[in-house]
């Protein structure tokens, strides 16, 4: 239960951001119409995600962050001897031929 308020307090948090930056921000003169406040809430989660540095990313923003941080993961996977896999096939897979957890 405690993981689902985690989730909520995220999502709240990250709502109350957009409402104070991109809808009711000081930069905000009002909207003609909800196309208008569309288009500006699609570049508030661009910039949220692409260009906003973020310090716990080491201050690049989180979409660079997770691309080099898959990339790192990638090369490390495929850097794996395949001898040290238990799977068929030469794979490390969780379950072994016949569906059962290894």
């Amino acid at each position: 239960m405690t993981i689902y308020r985690s989730i909520n307090a995220l999502a709240e948090t990250t709502n109350g951001l957009y409402k104070t930056e991109g809808v009711y921000g000081p930069d905000v003169t009002g909207w003609d119409g909800v196309d208008e406040l569309e288009l500006a809430t699609l570049s508030w989660v661009h910039w949220f995600n692409h260009e906003r540095l973020h310090g716990h990313c080491a201050d690049v923003p989180p979409a660079e962050f997770e691309t080099n941080w898959r990339e790192a993961n990638m090369r490390a996977t495929l850097s794996i001897p395949q001898s040290a896999s238990r799977g068929p096939g030469g794979t490390s897979h969780p379950h072994d031929q016949a569906g059962e957890p290894v």
